[in-house]
């Protein structure tokens, strides 16, 4: 299959998409940024005549086709410094998560339907920088790795516990 986007920006969709289709489960809206800088997306409870509820999350997604689990249950992924940056502390006004897709490596591999199912293929795990410092003396051209936890899979319902600012049940045994 020729694609007519290039392999990353079909990768970064494609996770983009796997969020998109856990918050409509939980019964969460999602809104695009119009630019995307450092927000993919944000997810809020939907409020009364079509507002956004009080509660709501920014994530920013990064899709990895090459990573694995290390024996500490964690992913060690290399985010990017600038999105690092951006993502640590606790001077946001609302709360924002990194969220790392495992996707598989082939596009086509991305998803496939039957008239009973639709399946979306590997799963999305997130993790909050809030506790951590940003770090201006990084070199901006470089990653710092990050340690996503396996139990941090993100389900419609740690979706849900995460806007409704409860971390320690958006976690799987």
């Amino acid at each position: 299959m020729a694609l007519t986007i290039g392999a990353n920006p079909h990768q970064g969709y494609h996770a983009e998409g796997m969020v998109a289709a856990l918050a409509a489960a939980a019964g969460l809206d999602v809104q695009f940024p119009r630019l995307g800088h450092a927000i993919d997306l944000s997810v809020f409870k939907p409020g009364p005549n079509g507002t956004s509820g009080s509660r709501q999350i920014t994530l920013q997604v990064k899709s990895w086709s090459t990573g694995s689990l290390h024996a500490d249950g964690t992913f060690h992924y290399p985010l990017e410094v600038p999105a690092y940056n951006y993502l640590a502390g606790a001077g946001h006004d609302v709360r924002h998560y990194l969220v790392l897709a495992k996707v598989p490596v082939n596009g086509v591999d991305y998803a496939d339907a039957t008239p009973s199912r639709l399946k979306l293929r590997r799963a999305l795990y997130w993790l909050s920088l809030r506790n951590e410092t940003p770090d201006a003396t990084l070199n901006p051209e470089s990653t710092k790795t990050v340690l996503v936890p396996e139990k941090q899979l993100l389900t419609p319902d740690t979706l849900r516990h995460l806007v409704d600012n409860n971390e320690a049940q958006a976690v799987v045994p």
